[in-house]
Protein backbone atom coordinates (compact mmCIF):
# COMPACT_ATOMS: atom_id res chain seq x y z
CA UNK A 1 0.00 0.00 0.00
CA UNK A 2 0.93 3.56 -0.62
CA UNK A 3 2.56 5.36 2.79
CA UNK A 4 1.56 8.88 3.65
CA UNK A 5 5.35 10.26 3.32
CA UNK A 6 5.02 8.30 -0.76
CA UNK A 7 1.39 10.22 -0.89
CA UNK A 8 2.75 13.50 0.03
CA UNK A 9 5.98 13.37 -2.80
CA UNK A 10 3.37 12.20 -4.85
CA UNK A 11 1.10 15.04 -4.59
CA UNK A 12 4.09 17.60 -4.79
CA UNK A 13 5.23 15.75 -8.02
CA UNK A 14 1.80 16.20 -9.75
CA UNK A 15 1.94 19.96 -9.88
CA UNK A 16 4.10 19.58 -12.78
CA UNK A 17 1.69 16.79 -14.73
CA UNK A 18 0.44 18.72 -18.02
CA UNK A 19 -2.77 18.04 -19.51
CA UNK A 20 -6.04 18.05 -17.25
CA UNK A 21 -7.02 14.16 -17.15
CA UNK A 22 -9.19 12.26 -14.86
CA UNK A 23 -8.83 9.83 -13.08
CA UNK A 24 -10.63 7.03 -14.55
CA UNK A 25 -11.62 6.36 -17.98
CA UNK A 26 -13.16 3.98 -20.17
CA UNK A 27 -13.87 3.24 -23.64
CA UNK A 28 -15.01 0.72 -26.24
CA UNK A 29 -13.16 -1.06 -29.41
CA UNK A 30 -14.20 -2.97 -31.93
CA UNK A 31 -13.36 -6.91 -31.63
CA UNK A 32 -10.04 -8.25 -32.76
CA UNK A 33 -9.83 -11.89 -32.00
CA UNK A 34 -6.89 -12.14 -28.85
CA UNK A 35 -5.72 -15.37 -29.49
CA UNK A 36 -5.13 -16.08 -25.79
CA UNK A 37 -4.94 -19.88 -24.88
CA UNK A 38 -4.39 -20.81 -21.57
CA UNK A 39 -1.99 -23.69 -20.13
CA UNK A 40 -3.71 -26.53 -20.29
CA UNK A 41 -7.30 -25.47 -22.05
CA UNK A 42 -6.30 -24.26 -25.30
CA UNK A 43 -7.39 -21.27 -27.23
CA UNK A 44 -10.64 -19.61 -26.33
CA UNK A 45 -13.36 -18.89 -28.52
CA UNK A 46 -15.67 -15.82 -28.46
CA UNK A 47 -17.98 -14.81 -27.40
CA UNK A 48 -17.24 -16.66 -23.99
CA UNK A 49 -19.78 -19.48 -23.31
CA UNK A 50 -20.61 -20.80 -19.94
CA UNK A 51 -18.58 -24.21 -21.15
CA UNK A 52 -15.97 -22.65 -21.41
CA UNK A 53 -16.01 -20.82 -18.30
CA UNK A 54 -16.75 -23.50 -16.46
CA UNK A 55 -13.76 -24.92 -17.62
CA UNK A 56 -11.52 -21.35 -16.76
CA UNK A 57 -13.09 -22.24 -13.40
CA UNK A 58 -11.95 -25.57 -12.99
CA UNK A 59 -8.07 -24.52 -13.43
CA UNK A 60 -8.35 -21.04 -11.61
CA UNK A 61 -8.09 -20.08 -8.07
CA UNK A 62 -10.09 -17.96 -5.90
CA UNK A 63 -8.99 -14.36 -5.75
CA UNK A 64 -7.17 -13.26 -2.79
CA UNK A 65 -6.65 -9.26 -1.82
CA UNK A 66 -4.16 -7.10 -0.45
CA UNK A 67 -4.55 -5.84 3.36
CA UNK A 68 -1.34 -3.98 4.10
CA UNK A 69 1.78 -6.41 3.98
CA UNK A 70 -0.79 -9.27 3.98
CA UNK A 71 -2.75 -11.45 0.83
CA UNK A 72 -5.89 -12.32 2.88
CA UNK A 73 -8.80 -14.92 1.42
CA UNK A 74 -12.04 -13.61 2.59
CA UNK A 75 -14.87 -14.70 0.29
CA UNK A 76 -17.34 -11.82 2.55
CA UNK A 77 -14.71 -9.22 0.68
CA UNK A 78 -14.27 -10.23 -2.24
CA UNK A 79 -15.37 -13.43 -4.12
CA UNK A 80 -14.03 -14.55 -7.71
CA UNK A 81 -11.76 -16.32 -9.67
CA UNK A 82 -7.75 -16.05 -10.97
CA UNK A 83 -6.07 -17.82 -13.12
CA UNK A 84 -2.09 -16.46 -13.19
CA UNK A 85 -0.54 -14.30 -16.29
CA UNK A 86 1.86 -17.00 -15.97
CA UNK A 87 -0.84 -19.25 -17.64
CA UNK A 88 -1.76 -16.55 -20.25
CA UNK A 89 -0.57 -16.50 -23.57
CA UNK A 90 -1.78 -13.71 -26.43
CA UNK A 91 -0.12 -14.64 -30.49
CA UNK A 92 -0.07 -13.13 -33.69
CA UNK A 93 0.09 -9.19 -33.65
CA UNK A 94 -3.78 -8.00 -33.72
CA UNK A 95 -4.01 -7.53 -29.64
CA UNK A 96 -1.04 -5.96 -29.03
CA UNK A 97 -1.91 -3.15 -31.85
CA UNK A 98 -5.23 -2.67 -30.07
CA UNK A 99 -3.52 -2.39 -26.92
CA UNK A 100 -1.39 0.30 -28.09
CA UNK A 101 -4.62 1.79 -29.02
CA UNK A 102 -6.13 1.58 -25.55
CA UNK A 103 -2.91 2.77 -23.95
CA UNK A 104 -3.41 6.48 -26.33
CA UNK A 105 -6.98 6.52 -24.57
CA UNK A 106 -5.64 5.95 -21.47
CA UNK A 107 -2.90 8.43 -22.03
CA UNK A 108 -4.97 11.13 -23.27
CA UNK A 109 -7.46 10.51 -20.94
CA UNK A 110 -5.32 10.25 -18.12
CA UNK A 111 -4.00 13.85 -18.73
CA UNK A 112 -0.20 11.65 -19.00
CA UNK A 113 0.44 11.81 -22.81
CA UNK A 114 4.02 13.08 -22.08
CA UNK A 115 4.92 9.99 -20.18
CA UNK A 116 6.29 6.54 -21.20
CA UNK A 117 3.73 3.36 -19.94
CA UNK A 118 3.05 0.62 -21.00
CA UNK A 119 0.82 -2.08 -19.41
CA UNK A 120 2.01 -5.17 -18.14
CA UNK A 121 -1.13 -8.43 -18.38
CA UNK A 122 -1.28 -9.51 -14.71
CA UNK A 123 -4.35 -12.15 -14.13
CA UNK A 124 -7.65 -13.12 -15.68
CA UNK A 125 -10.59 -12.46 -13.61
CA UNK A 126 -13.75 -14.93 -13.92
CA UNK A 127 -17.01 -13.73 -11.80
CA UNK A 128 -19.85 -16.10 -11.88
CA UNK A 129 -23.27 -14.80 -10.52
CA UNK A 130 -22.94 -13.02 -7.20
CA UNK A 131 -18.94 -12.05 -7.39
CA UNK A 132 -17.90 -8.95 -5.97
CA UNK A 133 -15.25 -6.92 -4.77
CA UNK A 134 -15.70 -4.66 -1.65
CA UNK A 135 -14.17 -0.70 -2.15
CA UNK A 136 -10.87 -1.10 -2.29
CA UNK A 137 -7.52 0.83 -3.20
CA UNK A 138 -4.96 -1.23 -5.26
CA UNK A 139 -1.88 -2.08 -3.98
CA UNK A 140 1.77 -1.18 -5.42
CA UNK A 141 2.89 -4.53 -7.20
CA UNK A 142 5.40 -3.95 -9.17
CA UNK A 143 7.84 -0.64 -9.27
CA UNK A 144 6.72 2.14 -11.18
CA UNK A 145 3.31 1.50 -11.13
CA UNK A 146 0.74 4.25 -10.91
CA UNK A 147 -2.76 2.41 -12.29
CA UNK A 148 -4.64 -0.22 -13.65
CA UNK A 149 -6.09 -1.33 -16.73
CA UNK A 150 -9.17 -3.27 -17.22
CA UNK A 151 -9.72 -5.62 -20.41
CA UNK A 152 -13.40 -7.44 -20.49
CA UNK A 153 -13.56 -10.13 -22.78
CA UNK A 154 -16.76 -10.73 -24.82
CA UNK A 155 -19.51 -12.39 -22.62
CA UNK A 156 -23.25 -12.42 -22.39
CA UNK A 157 -23.38 -11.18 -18.51
CA UNK A 158 -25.60 -8.23 -16.09
CA UNK A 159 -24.50 -6.36 -13.09
CA UNK A 160 -20.51 -6.30 -11.88
CA UNK A 161 -20.32 -2.34 -12.50
CA UNK A 162 -16.92 -1.42 -11.59
CA UNK A 163 -17.79 1.97 -9.62
CA UNK A 164 -14.50 4.46 -8.90
CA UNK A 165 -14.33 6.62 -6.58
CA UNK A 166 -11.70 10.34 -6.03
CA UNK A 167 -12.35 13.15 -3.50
CA UNK A 168 -15.88 12.72 -3.54
CA UNK A 169 -16.18 12.10 -7.56
CA UNK A 170 -18.03 8.63 -8.70
CA UNK A 171 -17.64 7.30 -12.09
CA UNK A 172 -19.25 3.54 -12.86
CA UNK A 173 -18.18 1.67 -15.82
CA UNK A 174 -20.71 -1.34 -17.02
CA UNK A 175 -18.74 -3.49 -19.04
CA UNK A 176 -21.62 -5.91 -19.67
CA UNK A 177 -23.59 -3.48 -22.50
CA UNK A 178 -20.58 -3.78 -24.86
CA UNK A 179 -19.29 -6.84 -23.51
CA UNK A 180 -22.73 -8.71 -24.65
CA UNK A 181 -22.25 -7.19 -28.06
CA UNK A 182 -19.09 -8.64 -28.64
CA UNK A 183 -16.92 -5.50 -28.39
CA UNK A 184 -13.91 -4.76 -26.41
CA UNK A 185 -14.31 -2.90 -23.34
CA UNK A 186 -12.05 -1.14 -21.43
CA UNK A 187 -11.63 1.03 -17.88
CA UNK A 188 -8.31 2.09 -16.13
CA UNK A 189 -7.70 4.28 -12.83
CA UNK A 190 -4.92 5.56 -10.92
CA UNK A 191 -3.66 3.42 -8.02
CA UNK A 192 -5.05 5.91 -5.29
CA UNK A 193 -8.43 5.60 -6.09
CA UNK A 194 -10.69 4.02 -4.10
CA UNK A 195 -12.91 1.31 -6.03
CA UNK A 196 -15.12 -1.74 -6.23
CA UNK A 197 -17.08 -4.26 -8.50
CA UNK A 198 -20.94 -4.77 -7.63
CA UNK A 199 -22.29 -8.24 -7.35
CA UNK A 200 -22.72 -9.87 -10.77
CA UNK A 201 -26.38 -10.48 -11.43
CA UNK A 202 -26.18 -13.09 -14.70
CA UNK A 203 -23.87 -15.13 -16.68
CA UNK A 204 -20.17 -14.78 -16.45
CA UNK A 205 -17.84 -11.65 -16.30
CA UNK A 206 -14.16 -12.58 -17.44
CA UNK A 207 -12.06 -9.87 -17.71
CA UNK A 208 -7.91 -9.16 -18.40
CA UNK A 209 -5.92 -6.95 -15.57
CA UNK A 210 -3.15 -5.64 -16.46
CA UNK A 211 -0.94 -3.11 -14.02
CA UNK A 212 -0.28 0.12 -15.82
CA UNK A 213 4.04 0.95 -15.27
CA UNK A 214 5.69 4.09 -15.46
CA UNK A 215 8.76 3.27 -17.69
CA UNK A 216 11.19 6.05 -16.45
CA UNK A 217 11.07 7.26 -12.75
CA UNK A 218 11.70 10.61 -12.93
CA UNK A 219 8.27 11.51 -11.77
CA UNK A 220 6.15 9.25 -9.70
CA UNK A 221 2.59 8.93 -10.70
CA UNK A 222 -0.77 8.95 -9.45
CA UNK A 223 -3.76 10.55 -9.86
CA UNK A 224 -3.50 14.18 -10.92
CA UNK A 225 -6.48 15.25 -8.24
CA UNK A 226 -8.54 16.92 -11.12
CA UNK A 227 -12.49 15.78 -11.37
CA UNK A 228 -13.09 15.98 -14.67
CA UNK A 229 -15.42 13.33 -15.70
Amino acid sequence: MIDKNLKSSIINCLNDIKGGGTFCTDGVKNFVFPHLSIHGLGELAYPINELQTRALISIAHKAPFGKGHDTILDPSVRSAWEIDASQLKFEGQDWPELMDSILKNVQNNLGIEDYTIEAQIYKLLIYEKGDFFLTHKDSEKEKGMFGTLIVALPSNHKGAELLVRFEGVEKSIDFSHYSSQGKIVFGAFYADCDHEVKPLLEGYRVVLVYNLIQNHQAKILLSNHTKNM
